[in-house]
């Protein structure tokens, strides 16, 4: 006579909801990650699905025969090892493969957009149970920006189009192509700037960082601290590579549209912009910060 434990393991799939190949294979990876059980695939194909246990001896199997419609399996048998000899392989759900599909993960991404990180998703699937490897959690985020964002370099190609609508709704850009490829770019955002000008005697602080990003670039910083005493941005730039060069096209775009003028300028005075500053902003005092 079976026990409840057993019915409700042999109830497992039955509960499932089937409308693809891919619901047969998550299903089979979380009923084994449950079970803290290692599987193998013995078959996959267009119309079956069938694992069985790693360990010698064990008589599980599950499989699958389908073709327009999705069921549960016709063939169903429990584990019958030991849970000792269980060993890693069956956490199949901590994979960056299986992490990246995960409904749980897929909505936290959903509700936090880029700002997601490897850490917060590593925490939550530990809170559900599940561990997972910091740099699985890493991967994971990799397959889910490329399939919600797409590749980091297909996305300069609609800068254009970026700056056009930019340009429709107030905010101030400037863009330069090369042959056609992206050279550089800036951006003032409208708020910013509207926000700026009570503020001016505080200054604004330039800065540049590099872009964590497949295709490297640099991103340049003009900012203030508002009256929530705060840091806000009034503009942006995008540029190849931290130097005179671009400083000074950055600076040039950007000083015009701060008006009044900032009481001064304050960097770190590296890689260009102290002689930027002599040339394009002579009149601003130039402070440093450690």
């Amino acid at each position: 006579m079976e026990s409840d434990d057993d019915q409700s393991r042999a109830s497992f799939f039955d509960k499932q909801s089937y409308t693809s190949k891919q619901d047969i294979v998550q299903a089979v990876i979380r009923y084994n990650s449950t079970m803290n059980r290692p599987f193998r695939v013995i078959s996959s194909d267009k119309r079956r699905y069938k694992a069985t246990c790693t360990q010698e001896g064990c008589a599980f199997v599950v499989q699958f025969a389908f073709s327009q419609t999705f069921r549960p399996p016709t063939k169903f048998i429990r584990n019958s090892c030991a849970l000792f000899e269980t060993t890693k392989s069956s956490r199949r759900e901590a994979t960056g493969k299986q992490i990246a599909l995960s409904p749980m993960v897929r909505e936290m991404l959903v509700a936090t957009g880029r700002a997601l990180r490897s850490v917060a998703i590593q925490q939550k699937l530990k809170v559900a149970g599940i561990t997972a490897s910091y740099m699985n959690c890493v991967h994971a985020l990799r397959r889910l920006h490329l399939e919600v964002f797409g590749n980091d370099a297909d996305q300069y190609t609609l800068l254009p189009s970026y700056i056009d609508e930019l340009n429709r709704r107030g905010d101030k850009t400037s863009i330069e192509l090369t042959g056609g490829v992206f050279k550089r770019a800036w951006i003032a955002f409208r708020e910013g700037i509207e926000s700026y000008t009570p503020y001016h005697e505080r200054g604004v602080a330039v800065d540049g960082t590099s872009l964590k990003t497949s295709v490297g670039d640099v991103l340049l910083v003009a900012c203030f601290r508002n009256g929530n005493n705060e840091i806000q941005i009034v503009g942006v730039g995008v540029v190849a590579v931290e130097n005179e060069d671009n400083w000074t096209w950055f600076l040039a775009n950007q000083l015009p549209h701060l008006r009044p003028s900032p009481a001064f300028l304050i960097s770190d005075r590296d890689k260009g912009l102290i002689n930027t500053t002599k040339t394009t902003a002579p009149d601003h005092p130039h402070f440093y910060c450690f």
